[in-house]
């Protein structure tokens, strides 16, 4: 089942209508990276710069983003 799909089950489900705005969002840059750890086992991924105290997540067996455990990361 696709997101949509999904979507479209809950709304029929609970009776409900989709409320719709025009948003625009102008001049937002982001920027993602990955990293593998040193022993190539976990990929680290992080938004910005990389460096001490930088947020770390990964994806879980399930391919969810999650946040990394804490603690030494070696990449």
């Amino acid at each position: 089942m696709t997101a949509l799909e999904l979507k479209d089950l809950v709304k029929k489900y609970f009776n409900l209508t989709e409320v719709t705005e025009d948003i625009v969002i102008k001049d937002k840059k982001e920027a993602f990276a990955e990293i593998k750890t040193a022993d190539g086992s976990v990929t680290l991924m992080y938004e910005g710069e990389l460096g001490v105290g930088t947020v770390l997540s990964i994806h879980d067996s399930e391919g969810n983003v999650i946040p990394a455990p804490a603690g030494e990361h070696l990449l």
